[in-house]
């Protein structure tokens, strides 16, 4: 039998795993900025009440704000400030990527326990994506 013998698959270079990082990045805010929209419309409208603002609250929790930038704005409302987030999220990703992976050549795997090592691995890159 001339069955091919599984391969394993080549490391990834610092490049492509901050590639991935960045591309991944955009990905989840794709998928969660509408709701930091909303959140964000909430706290603004808060803040403004707080201040001695207009006292009348335009939203009155998460499906109403939901409904009425639906219904006021479109679907494009959920995105509205996206293109800031789109310009820089691609390369915080990928330097947090790009930093995880080299924290963990620096930290080695059973340093601490598993939870601990992934712990400090992840501190060290928030650091390292941070410089």
């Amino acid at each position: 039998d001339d069955a091919a013998a599984p391969t394993t698959p080549r490391a990834m270079t610092t490049a492509e795993v901050m590639l991935a990082g960045g591309v991944s990045g955009v990905a989840a805010r794709l998928l969660t900025h509408p709701m930091d929209t909303v959140k964000t419309q909430m706290q603004v409208q808060g803040a403004v009440a707080a201040a001695g603002g207009n006292r009348a609250l335009h939203y009155r929790g998460v499906a109403d704000a939901v409904a009425k930038i639906v219904a006021n704005e479109g679907v494009r409302g959920f995105y509205r400030g996206f293109g800031a987030v789109f310009t820089g999220i691609p390369f915080a990703s990928g330097a947090y990527f790009g930093g995880y992976e080299g924290a963990k050549m620096l930290v080695p795997a059973d340093a601490f326990g598993p939870t601990a090592t992934y712990i400090v691995t992840g501190m060290l890159a928030q650091s390292l994506a941070g410089v």
